[in-house]
């Protein structure tokens, strides 16, 4: 069998936004479909953009981490096979195990399968005293690029950190002019806002991300929307955030990895390797 070697082509304006309709509105689709129909993202479909069999996600900020949402495993893989770069894929829970097993098959890779959990706000949040906590906007660029290097990865939530500040709602702690943790909208499908935190790593565990979190979910919820928050299950400290303030766990996805590819990504030289 030759290698699937054709690259694709991403969906242009009005595909993304066929697409996005179709995801629609909920704590799960909020980050892969705001930024379906806002351009920060590659997206592919196959099949009638209204209805599709898959569809694939690669966010500008987290390309290697791809989500699909449909129910073709088979569709999944043509798509993928033809992507480089991506070590893992993010699907529904009870999708997961087909996902695995094709893919291990075709890569010739060991599978392993990790929860991520979702969480919503539906009710009012209290501000929390600390140190340096604040909005951040537009005329914050400056203080993100001269801060630690993951401020400036994390705030392309919207595409740049320029358009983050600007489009986004945001809040961190500064201290002595420079960053140690930040919260921002990453993208928003309508109701359902979904948020990122980051915090820089000798300054964790004191509570910042919690701070800056309570900030942006006031300002969000003041104006009627769901902040919703994902988090890796390993990553206990960061979904013990959203429990601290209020929200309420809503359910699972799955990502499907390839520790094997992590360093340097799936390459489509790699994807008939395994028998069909």
């Amino acid at each position: 069998m030759r290698p699937i070697t054709e690259p694709l082509t991403p969906l242009d304006p009005s595909g993304r936004a066929a697409l996005a309709r179709w995801m629609g509105d909920s704590p799960f689709s909020a980050l892969s479909a705001g930024q379906v129909r806002d351009g920060h993202c590659e997206a592919y479909a196959a099949g009638d953009l209204g209805a599709p069999a898959i569809a694939v996600v690669r966010s500008a900020a987290e390309p290697t981490e791809p989500a699909a949402f449909g129910r073709d495993v088979d569709s999944l893989w043509s798509l993928l096979a033809r992507v480089p770069g991506w070590y893992c894929v993010n699907v529904a829970v009870d999708l997961a195990p087909a996902v695995a097993r094709l893919f291990r098959r075709r890569l010739q890779q060991p599978a392993q399968i990790l929860s991520e959990r979702y969480y919503v706000l539906d009710r009012e949040v209290e501000r929390l005293p600390g140190p340096g906590v604040r909005r951040l906007g537009p005329e914050d660029s400056e203080l993100v690029h001269r801060s630690e290097p993951i401020f400036r990865s994390f705030f392309l939530g919207h595409g740049s950190p320029e358009r983050t500040l600007s489009e986004g709602t945001a809040a961190g702690i500064v201290v002595d002019d420079a960053l140690l943790s930040a919260v921002t909208t990453s993208a928003w499908a309508g109701l359902h806002v979904d948020l990122g935190a980051v915090t820089v790593p000798n300054r964790r565990g004191q509570g910042f991300a919690t701070a800056c979190a309570a900030e942006v979910c006031a300002a969000l919820r003041a104006r009627g929307l769901r902040p919703v928050w994902a988090a890796g299950e390993r990553n206990i400290a960061s979904w013990r955030v959203p429990e601290k303030l209020g929200f309420e766990f809503v359910g699972r996805r799955e990502y499907v990895v390839f520790e094997g590819l992590r360093s340097e990504g799936y390459h489509p030289a790699q994807g008939a390797s395994g028998p069909a």
